[in-house]
């Protein structure tokens, strides 16, 4: 996880997290979770990861099906090999807390001021 700025805290639904970014997690490749990040001063940011097939993992799986290699196939799939999380790494630019775009009124005049 990598943030703009640096050192925010991120938490994820699956039960990692890190107080400090940028940070790493390794966690299985069938993983889908939600993510949420802060800091201080800068609003609160969340999303979502998820899986999907791999390129590489496909191909080695196609490689185990024209050689015949049941297990090799069962193997990739249950490590999650054909998988690959996305997005991945996850680089997210935080917004600052800005105002509000409201004016403060003015202060009326105190009580015999004239």
């Amino acid at each position: 996880m990598n943030t703009v700025p640096s050192g925010a805290t991120v938490k994820t639904t699956n039960g990692y997290g890190c107080n400090d970014t940028p940070c790493t997690f390794k966690m299985d490749h069938r993983s889908t979770f939600d993510v949420t990040i802060t800091k201080p001063g800068y609003r609160d940011w969340r999303g979502h990861v998820t899986h999907q097939f791999a390129a590489g993992g496909g191909a080695a799986f196609a490689g185990n099906v024209i050689l015949g290699g049941g297990v090799g196939m069962i193997v990739d799939t249950a490590s999650g090999a054909t998988q690959k999380l996305v997005p991945n790494p996850l680089n997210v630019t935080l917004e600052p807390v800005g105002a509000s775009g409201a004016t403060a009124a003015a202060s009326p005049p105190a009580a015999g001021s004239n």
